[in-house]
């Protein structure tokens, strides 16, 4: 396996790619433009329009964040850390699992000196035996399994269940203070120095005013081993660096939600939060992060550090993981009983990723009018504009992700090949199954399913 980039590098997104991208779509729609105009025109104008908000907030979130270098912090910390990693522990993750629990043995004790890993299991794991014999009897990794008869209040399933039963077990051990706090890791996402450097950075600086932190998704390339989940997930650094991080850093507030990983909260105001979200399939991250919004505005913050996934290894496994992402969301949005007004801008995401059928057809549609295939006016001068803004946006967020997820893979040079293959996977088939995901779980939401599936992840 490779080895991946460590250090304090920077990770601030750059903006110039924007303009020149807009330079050279605006010529290419004027041989696709039309004077007249059809309900799709009007349509797709609207919906423009309507991902103008998310479009500001995101390039605001990008300014603000320019400067983001990822944490050199030396020092030593005496506060307690657990590292929980709520796992299903099927044979299928247990590869991954490992590799995360190697991390923070090797990169935990750079900055702390009282930590260990809380692995949180079921009862009937497949793999629980296994873990038990491999870890059971080390002085730094806890084995926590959640008994198959245990219920919340409030019937919470899957990962919310188990991140509760936890957050009780570590009371009754008497871990909850304001002096010990819980580090978050998927089964999946590895850490490094320099997440454990930003982890007692924060502690130590900015633990006093800000109880809860966000840090960064990474995908290095050499931990996926699909050609177009590897693009799709280009976007995901990029999100935390504008969206996330203009709610969670700007404005103190994760209205937009959480990521269930690189996510480090003070235990006595997780208990106090809850993870117990009911009986649907909600997010459990984005439940915690409104409900935190709620019960502690303004304390929230960025915090420099960085995780290492790996992507879906099939289509079916992205179309899947999207699916899960689009009815949990969906849920919380109109089921989470949080404040409507906490709840408003997950509402109005989730109208505008259904929008985005409409917005993401329109490259389509244009090259099926270009080959004589169909004649229908797609845009106008009215919207030209508009559309090659939109679009050139979109490509610029996909590209700045790829680009940091190429140098946690050790892949310093830019490739222009390797953009222009991002942008044609982009239009013509990442698009169109983010749209699928998207709908297979506005179905899953209607049918009020309450399964949740974990895809495999065996690096």
């Amino acid at each position: 396996m490779q080895t991946l980039r460590q250090g304090a590098f920077a990770m601030g997104l750059t903006f110039w790619q924007i303009p020149v991208i807009l330079v050279l779509l605006i010529p290419a729609g004027f041989k696709f433009i039309s004077d007249s105009s059809s309900p799709i025109t009007y349509a797709v104008e609207a919906l423009w329009l309507m991902g103008m908000p998310i479009i500001v907030i995101a390039l605001a979130g990008a300014y603000k964040s320019r400067n983001v270098r990822l944490s050199d912090f030396s020092g030593h910390i005496d506060e307690m850390v657990v590292f929980q990693i709520a796992s299903i522990a099927r044979w299928d993750v247990v590869n991954a699992l490992e590799r995360v629990i190697n991390s923070i043995v090797s990169s935990a004790p750079r900055n702390l000196r009282n930590w260990f890993i809380n692995l949180v299991i079921e009862e009937n794991s497949e793999a629980r035996s296994y873990l038990e014999k491999k870890y059971g009897g080390s002085n730094r990794i806890r084995i926590t399994v959640v008994p198959r008869e245990y219920r919340t209040k409030k019937g919470a399933l899957a990962k919310s269940r188990a991140n509760q039963y936890a957050i009780e077990n570590l009371r009754a051990q008497g871990l909850i203070s304001k002096s010990t706090w819980i580090y978050h890791l998927d089964d999946d996402t590895s850490i490094g120095p320099e997440s454990v450097a930003a982890v007692a950075e924060h502690i130590m600086r900015y633990g006093d005013k800000y109880y809860l932190a966000q840090g960064i998704l990474s995908f290095p390339h050499f931990l996926t081993r699909n050609f177009i989940t590897k693009y799709a997930d280009s976007m995901r650094p990029t999100d935390d660096l504008t969206r996330f991080y203009f709610f969670t850093n700007v404005i103190k507030m994760p209205l937009i939600g959480l990521h269930g990983e690189n996510m480090l909260v003070r235990s006595d105001v997780e208990e106090s939060v809850g993870w117990d979200n009911g009986n649907r399939a909600i997010a459990d991250d984005s439940f915690f992060a409104l409900n935190f919004a709620y019960l502690y505005p303004g304390r929230s913050a960025f915090m420099p550090a960085i995780t290492y996934g790996s992507s879906p290894t099939t289509i079916r496994d992205m179309l899947k993981q999207r699916k899960r992402w689009f009815l949990n969301v969906s849920n919380l949005s109109f089921y989470g009983g949080i404040p409507i007004k906490y709840r408003a801008f997950m509402i109005y995401s989730i109208i505008f990723w259904i929008g985005m059928v409409v917005q993401n057809v329109v490259p389509i549609l244009m090259v099926l009018h270009f080959l004589g295939v169909i004649r229908m006016a797609v845009i106008n001068p009215e919207v030209l504009f508009l559309w090659a803004f939109t679009l050139s946006f979109w490509i610029w967020f996909y590209i700045s992700g790829l680009r940091i997820n190429r140098e946690v893979s050790g892949i310093y040079r830019e490739s222009l090949i390797d953009y222009a293959i991002l942008v044609f996977l982009y239009i013509f088939v990442i698009s169109p199954l983010e749209i699928i995901g998207g709908l297979l779980g506005f179905i899953s939401f209607l049918k009020n399913e309450r399964s949740f599936e974990v895809i495999s992840k065996p690096i």
